[in-house]
Formats: C-alpha cells, sequence, structure tokens
C-alpha cells in the first residue's frame, strides 16, 4: 500500500490546477457528502470547485483511491467524508498526502450512531461485529446534523456569503424535518411494521428512526453475495408469515434472492429501496437529490408495509 501510494504521489505533483486557484476547493466522498455541500452553497456554485470521488456508482465499500483522487486530496481546502470502516484507504491517503490546510468533516463523527446486528437467521459466517454501522446517512435527523456542520465548515471559507449559506442549511433542515415528519406519518398509519429485505442491510438507521422490524439476508456491509439454506428458508417463512406488500432489494441487487423469496412466499412485487450510495455523474445531472431518492424510499416503505 505504502509504495503504491509513494507512485501515485509522484505522479500528482505532474498535476496542476491553475484554473481551480480561485475557486475554493471542496472534495466529498461519497453522494450523501456531495449533496449536502451542494444544497448549502446553492446559489454560489461558481465560486466553488466540487468534486465527488465516487461518481461513477461505485459501491463505497470497493472504492480505490486513484492518482488524481489523491492530487485532489493534496489540494483541497474542505474534504467531507462518511466515515467508518469504508473509508480505511483515506487514513493512507491523508498521511501521504500532508495537507495541514484542509478541513476534514466525518459524518458518522457527528451521528448519533447504532450498533451492527447479527440479523435473525444469518449462519455464524455472515454474522458482522459490534462495530458502529456506518450508513449514517441513512437517518434524516443525522442528516441534519451533517448539513450544520458543512455550513459552518464553508462559512468559514466564504464569511462573506455566511448569511446566505445559513439561509440555504436552514431551508434544507426544514427539508429534512417535513418528510421525516411523512416517514413518521406514514408508518403509525401503516398496516405492518416489518419489512424484508432479500439483500444486503444498509437500513438500520432508517428502521430504527421509525420503530420498524426486519428480516435481512445479508449485514449492511457484508461481502457474502449467495445466502446460506437457512438464511433463505427463514426469510421466506417470514415473508409467507409477515406478507407484506413487497420484498425489498437495495438499488445495486441482481434481484435473484429476493425473486425467489418473493415466488416462494406468494408476494408478487420486488421493489428497490435505495441506499444512497450508488449516485453516478448521470443520476445528478438528470436531477436526483438525497431528498428525491429519500422520498421514493418512502414511497416505496409504504407499498411494502400495506399489502392490498
Amino acid at each position: 500500500m505504502k509504495k503504491r501510494l509513494a507512485i501515485l504521489l509522484m505522479m500528482m505533483m505532474l498535476f496542476s490546477f491553475p484554473a481551480l486557484a480561485e475557486k475554493v476547493s471542496i472534495l466529498c466522498a461519497a453522494f450523501p457528502q456531495y449533496d449536502t455541500v451542494m444544497r448549502v452553497i446553492a446559489g454560489h456554485e461558481e465560486q466553488f470547485d466540487v468534486q465527488l470521488l465516487m461518481h461513477s456508482g461505485v459501491d463505497l465499500h470497493n472504492y480505490q483511491p486513484s492518482a488524481m483522487d489523491i492530487a485532489r486530496v493534496a489540494s483541497c481546502q474542505l474534504m467531507v467524508v462518511n466515515g467508518g470502516e469504508s473509508d480505511t484507504w483515506l487514513d493512507h491517503v491523508l498521511g501521504a498526502a500532508r495537507n495541514n490546510n484542509m478541513k476534514l468533516i466525518r459524518f458518522i463523527d457527528l451521528a448519533a450512531t447504532h450498533q451492527e446486528e447479527a440479523l435473525p437467521g444469518l449462519t455464524e459466517a455472515e454474522e458482522e461485529d459490534d462495530a458502529a454501522d456506518e450508513h449514517v446517512w441513512l437517518s434524516l435527523n443525522n442528516m441534519k446534523r451533517f448539513s450544520d456542520a458543512v455550513c459552518g465548515a464553508v462559512i468559514a471559507l466564504d464569511a462573506a456569503n455566511a448569511a446566505d449559506y445559513k439561509a440555504n442549511c436552514d431551508q434544507y433542515i426544514e427539508a429534512l424535518t417535513a418528510l421525516d415528519a411523512e416517514y413518521a406519518q406514514m408508518v403509525a398509519a401503516a398496516k405492518l411494521n416489518t419489512v424484508i429485505v432479500a439483500d444486503r442491510f444498509p437500513f438500520l438507521y432508517l428502521m430504527r428512526d421509525y420503530g420498524l422490524n426486519y428480516y435481512a439476508a445479508f449485514s449492511g456491509c457484508s461481502a457474502e453475495s449467495e445466502a446460506s439454506f437457512e438464511t433463505m428458508a427463514l426469510l421466506i417463512r417470514k415473508t409467507a408469515e409477515v406478507h407484506p406488500g413487497a420484498v425489498l432489494v437495495t438499488e445495486t441487487s441482481d434481484r435473484r434472492l429476493a425473486d425467489t423469496v418473493a415466488q416462494s412466499a406468494g408476494i408478487s412485487q420486488v421493489l428497490t429501496l435505495n441506499a444512497v450510495q450508488s449516485v453516478t455523474d448521470n443520476d445528478i445531472q438528470n436531477g436526483v437529490t438525497y431528498l428525491t431518492l429519500m422520498k421514493e424510499n418512502l414511497s416505496v416503505l409504504r407499498q411494502a408495509l400495506n399489502p392490498d
């Protein structure tokens, strides 16, 4: 790893960014961080160079920095990341880049965290340790904290427009609060309080915020791709018992396990609950935001929790 970083840093010295010198440089690891920054700086985008490292839809658990990525880390003024086990690459890069002028925000350090859970039905080999679940952005309440922190960092970089950034942040937090209320109202009126996710399960924060129960094939950061016989049998049995309006998967699922579970349990729909971690440049250009995806998730949960 150290040898690779040394080579990449030598390559980094070949890059220069004269066109970006007059702009405030902000580097975001994944989409939830990027979208938060863009909401805060709205109306002043031309003053910033905001880069998204994971812009091609790569899962954050599989990301590896390129030479250009390391160059950006070495020169940015603010870096916003999630933190957690999937960001171990960052510690190596920061140590090599030695950017003493950079402000770093880690979402997980600001969050009200929950421990990863050994899900019912998982075999011993699939169970995770007791580390904090890193999918903290899937709590609307956590996102309010993150927005405040980003706003403060942006104001420190451009105090002249502090009032605009604060107004943007307040407006965004109001939108998050309103959506949180919609989720709470939907869950309170729902027929069921249990979801079935025949996939990895990054939704612990979403479930905990609204008191929902769940069964899933794998934990959120699991590297497993094939469910054990015991896990599949439990999912089919619980799906038949709960009889939800849909079996759920994440946006990166191949749906094979979900299709098997749904068909075996007599469920007609498999729907996608978006983990908001595989957003592409094309998605962003087409208007996808954190709020639009979480509103889609609200609709999906409403269908899953209200079978016909």
